[in-house]
């Protein structure tokens, strides 16, 4: 768990490695996805919203 949480540590998210490369990723189908139960579920997911929208943002300013 330090590893993990270590300031500085060298591991992160394959989402976010693969967001700074400018590479394409999995954000529909994980966020999208996790949204999508939570509204199944009648919760809401502000966050999640937020993060899906940033990742559509900048998936559409790569082409």
């Amino acid at each position: 768990m330090e590893i993990l949480t270590k300031e500085g540590s060298p591991f992160t998210a394959s989402m976010l490695r693969d967001l700074l490369a400018g590479k394409k990723n999995e954000y529909q189908h994980i966020l999208g996805d996790l949204i999508a139960f939570a509204g199944n579920e009648s919760t809401d997911c502000p966050l999640l919203k937020i993060a899906y929208t940033h990742m559509a943002v900048e998936d559409k300013n790569k082409l």
